[in-house]
């Protein structure tokens, strides 16, 4: 997936690096690679959809997360990670709704 900057949506105070709604259609995953010896913290994300969706949240060296985020919902979440991390994919169901913003990170 491609790094998409978006504009201001629903509840986010900033821009968006990216969202799931690609070329018209809800993706079903994204990922981004690390620079080495970062950790990846979280992320904000709103839900502007009708329906709950749910994040699926891994990377390959550290454990799978699954957060939920009911409609309409503007939720803070942090993964508790704290080893670095290469790469961090996201699986997305009933994804078209959310809009991500501030994805945080530190070095190890």
């Amino acid at each position: 997936m491609q790094t998409v900057l978006a504009v201001i949506a629903g509840r986010t105070a900033a821009f968006l690096l990216f969202g799931p709604i690609m070329e018209g259609r809800a993706a079903k995953s994204a990922e981004f690679q690390l620079r080495p010896h970062r950790i990846f913290l979280g992320f904000d994300v709103y839900n502007e959809g009708s329906k709950d969706a749910t994040i699926e949240l891994r990377s390959p060296e550290v454990r799978e997360l699954t957060v939920t985020v009911k409609a309409g919902e503007l939720r803070r979440f942090r993964t508790g990670w704290r080893d670095p991390s290469s790469q961090v994919l996201f699986r997305f169901e009933n994804g078209q709704g959310l809009r991500f913003d501030n994805l945080a990170f530190s070095r190890k």
